[in-house]
């Protein structure tokens, strides 16, 4: 028998104007996921337009294509993880399909908003959820990454007999949107990539991280409305990158960057370094920070001059691996191919580079959050990598790859290594975001500049996994240091 499961939903995260900070309240969306027949009706009004982003003027908002993760406790586990925390797609009208697991229906449910195994995983055996609050992150125009917009809900039951109605009446955001003002770039000017580097180490004493991976513990009834603080990261940064395909252009005097963060303390007398790639180069710049806080009820701001006093420049161009030539992997073990592709960078200039890789897609995982990027499997036997060209008149004195949250969360066996020609250069121990043994990669990237080289064009380097795992290495941008 069909049992349908009615949500009311309510969602007034709208802001007004970026004037003066604006209160967010915390209601919001519900959803989906596992075995008997359910029918999720959404019904609130405002629930329109496409994705969780933010809109000058409007303010933020879930919509109708957000995809939502359900999760019920069974007492010691949240039964979700792959199997049971994927929405389907709307049917229309505000109406999900999916299905509840067998003996669910009288279990506590929490709802988790964006549905995504990059930033949520179920914890065996343990009561409370493995969040990640990306260092690595893909805004758009004057937007956030609505994949980074993290909230979690009040805890809920399913009533009645017959068909089924449930209702959550409140959600818990996780996340402070940071909206970084870059001036003094030349109008016109696009941005590619930039940094946000606040210099303080990541203290797991006082949980005083931007980034990283965390326990969030939840209500126990479906009554408790007390959240838990986010619990002691088992991996953290206080660095942030964002990573633009198509570049981010100004708007009103200022390039808008924009981060969801996990709320922190600002403490007097420290700084933030920021670090911006254009086409043909890369600023950057440390300032002084007021003390204060970063928190989920406003939007957090913060502007910085780039070419202001004491700035550094350099001569970068970069390479996007959004769409990058590659064939798709149909499934996570697929070998990786080998090809030159012919691609576009920063600077405007078509290079050919050889490769040996594939095209990650969000299909491979039911919601990742990087729909394309140069993808190694983490299977052994097929290792793949990335040979550099050549910047006519110039040498490449360091490489930047910016990584992915999906890219290799858990494992710490995926080296790269780099050669010239058959000899090795330099070794990169592991091409991860997260090594619970030493942290989060700072910004999400990795820097290549092997000792004793001054010139690293046509350099290869390779990816070569050690053990087998379920997940790739992620390559979404690359950078080439240059000088004369």
């Amino acid at each position: 028998m069909k049992k349908y499961l009615n949500i009311a939903l309510s969602i007034a995260l709208c802001l007004a104007g970026m004037s003066c900070v604006q209160e967010l309240n915390e209601e919001q969306i519900v959803d989906l996921s596992s075995g008997i027949p359910v029918t999720l009706s959404v019904t609130d009004a405002d629930w329109e337009s496409t994705r969780s982003a933010f809109t000058p003027g409007v303010g933020i908002k879930l919509t109708k294509n957000e995809k939502i993760g359900l999760l019920y406790d069974d007492g010691s586990l949240y039964v979700g993880n792959s199997s049971y925390a994927i929405a389907a797609s709307p049917q229309g009208g505000g109406k999900y399909d999916f299905t509840a697991p067998e003996g669910s229906l009288d279990k506590t449910w929490y709802g988790v908003v964006p549905y995504s195994r990059e930033l949520t995983r179920a914890q065996f055996n343990n009561r409370y959820l493995l969040l990640t609050f990306p260092s690595i992150q893909f805004p758009g125009q004057n937007t956030f990454d609505p994949q980074t917009d993290i909230l979690v809900s009040k805890p809920f039951k399913i009533d009645g007999t017959g068909a089924k109605t449930a209702s959550i009446n409140a959600f818990k955001r996780l996340t402070a949107p940071f909206k970084l003002q870059i001036t003094g770039l030349d109008p016109g000017e696009k941005i590619y990539a930039v940094t946000f580097d606040y210099n303080v180490t990541a203290s797991s004493a006082d949980l005083n991280t931007m980034a990283g991976r965390c326990h969030y513990n939840v209500g126990t009834t479906p009554d408790d409305v007390q959240w838990a603080a986010v619990a002691l990261p088992l991996t953290r940064t206080n660095s942030i990158s964002a990573v633009y395909d198509e570049g981010l252009v100004a708007e009103g005097g200022c390039w808008p960057v924009w981060f969801n963060i996990r709320p922190i303390r600002i403490y007097s007398g420290k700084t933030v370094t920021v670090t911006v790639f254009t086409a043909d180069a890369c600023y950057k710049r440390t300032v002084d920070i007021k003390a204060g806080y970063f928190n989920t009820k406003r939007i957090n701001s913060f502007t910085v001059d780039i070419k202001g006093s004491g700035y550094e420049k350099m001569s970068a161009i970069s390479q996007g691996l959004f769409h990058n030539g590659m064939p798709d992997a149909r499934v996570i073990t697929d070998a990786p191919i080998e090809k030159t592709v012919s691609l576009t960078a920063t600077d405007g200039v078509a290079r050919n580079w050889d490769m040996k890789a594939y095209n990650w897609t969000a299909s491979l995982d039911g919601g990742s959050m990087l729909p394309d990027a140069l993808g190694f499997p983490c299977q052994i036997g097929k290792d793949g990598y990335i040979k550099l060209p050549a910047v006519a008149g110039k040498t490449i004195t360091k490489v930047r790859l910016y990584l992915a949250p999906v890219s290799l969360t858990d494992n710490k066996d995926f080296p790269l290594y780099v050669y010239d020609g058959e000899t090795l250069k330099h070794t990169v121990e592991c091409v991860s975001m997260v090594n619970q043994n030493k942290g989060y990669s700072p910004g999400g990237f990795i820097d290549i500049a092997p000792d004793g080289v001054t010139d690293m064009t046509g350099m290869t380097l390779k990816f070569n996994p050690k053990i087998n795992y379920t997940s790739a290495a992620l390559v979404s941008r690359i950078v080439l240091f240059t000088a004369p």
